[in-house]
């Protein structure tokens, strides 16, 4: 259902776009993603305005390591394989650390999202997009961590479940990095991008911008309501999402930070580490699909994801309070 405030967001969407993009190829692209994005988190509005304002957005027509190339992104490596390198989008938050002198350096640029329109319809590239923004938006709050106690620094921060932990050891000059949730995050974050892409069609009768109209037109509704990317591990964790229950847990907690809250609930009803093991069944389901292998830890994974969709399913909504 459409917000109460469409319009209001329809056009600060625009005057927010404007400001930077207002003679891009991509205004209609990125007036409309911001548009979705103030109608789903009404709550967060000035956090979304600012994060767009400084994020550096770079979307272009080339192969996507030929991009990482000619705006000298050094945070990736340039020698991949672009055959097997299929992602065409990727967001940052400018935070990273590095070893100088013995000690882990903080640095923090402004994020940036790159996005690789070669090859890629429009109905891809919009939901390629809003993939990458709604990682930005969901890792805003409460999402940094960096402190030394004794003789360990330790560094972490979240893309919404998704979170990198770093741990360097002053003594050992070790330096130990982990994931946690990541799979899940970006199965959770698929599937809001085809549900955010679809709503831009709730603006008919709105929009004043014949550029924008013309895009909307020639838009592909059908193709719209595709999942893009970790196709395999989105479909078999959607009925989890399609229950109100679990999918209302994350998103009355996710942007705001309220991580534990999520771990929490979950847990409480599927087990302890419950929500870790999710994520990591759908980390061996989403390699199977990738190299089109479908073994025994595959069928395990997908038998214990289904047991966690039955188990949550069980549970009435008085116990998520």
């Amino acid at each position: 259902m459409p917000g109460d405030f469409m319009e209001e967001n329809y056009i600060l969407a625009k005057k927010t776009v404007s400001s930077k993009y207002l003679d891009s190829k991509y205004y209609p692209l990125l007036v409309l993603s911001m548009f979705v994005f103030l109608e789903k988190y009404p709550d967060f509005k000035s956090m979304i305005i600012g994060l767009f304002e400084h994020t550096d957005i770079i979307i272009e027509e080339d192969k996507f390591t030929n991009i990482l190339k000619n705006n000298k992104i050094s945070y990736l490596p340039l020698d991949i394989d672009e055959e097997d390198y299929v992602t065409s989008g990727i967001s940052s938050s400018g935070r990273s650390v590095s070893l100088k002198n013995g000690e882990l350096i903080l640095a923090h640029e402004n994020p940036i999202i790159i996005c690789s329109s070669f090859g890629r319809t429009k109905e891809e590239l919009l939901n390629i997009f809003i993939h990458e923004m709604n990682h930005l938006i969901k890792g805003s709050l409460n999402s940094f961590y960096f402190h030394k106690k004794n003789n360990n620094t330790f560094y972490a921060y979240r893309t919404g479940l998704g979170t990198h932990y770093c741990r360097y050891d002053h003594n050992t000059g070790d330096l130990l990095g982990s994931d946690e949730y990541v799979l899940l995050d970006e199965v959770i974050n698929t599937i809001q991008a085809t549900e955010l892409t679809q709503n831009i069609f709730i603006l008919d009768g709105v929009i004043d911008d014949l550029r924008i109209q013309e895009y909307i037109d020639s838009l592909n509704k059908l193709d719209t309501e595709l999942d893009f990317g970790y196709e395999e591990a989105t479909r078999i964790f959607r009925p989890l999402w399609e229950n109100n229950n679990f999918s209302k847990l994350v998103e009355d907690n996710i942007v705001a930070g309220d991580i534990s809250n999520i771990i929490d609930e979950y847990e409480a009803i599927v087990g302890e580490d419950s929500l870790s093991a999710l994520s990591i069944a759908l980390g061996i389901i989403n390699e199977a699909d990738l190299k089109q292998k479908y073994g025994k830890k595959y069928k395990m994974a997908k038998k214990y994801v289904k047991k966690c969709i039955k188990k949550f399913s069980r549970v009435k909504r008085k116990v998520l309070v």
